[in-house]
């Protein structure tokens, strides 16, 4: 089990309110991996050509 105190500090609660930003910046990460994955595809796609 695992204590919720660490060093006599209680780690805070993840509440909709502080994990919006969080959620936000995966989108962001997510979007552009995306974008990157679909440049490298049509590279490829090209030099097959």
């Amino acid at each position: 089990m695992i204590s919720a105190h660490l060093f006599g500090r209680r780690w805070p609660k993840l509440t909709l309110m502080n994990a919006l930003p969080l959620q936000f910046l995966m989108l962001i990460f997510a979007g552009w991996v995306n974008r990157h994955q679909q440049d490298v595809i049509e590279y490829l796609q090209e030099e097959e050509a």
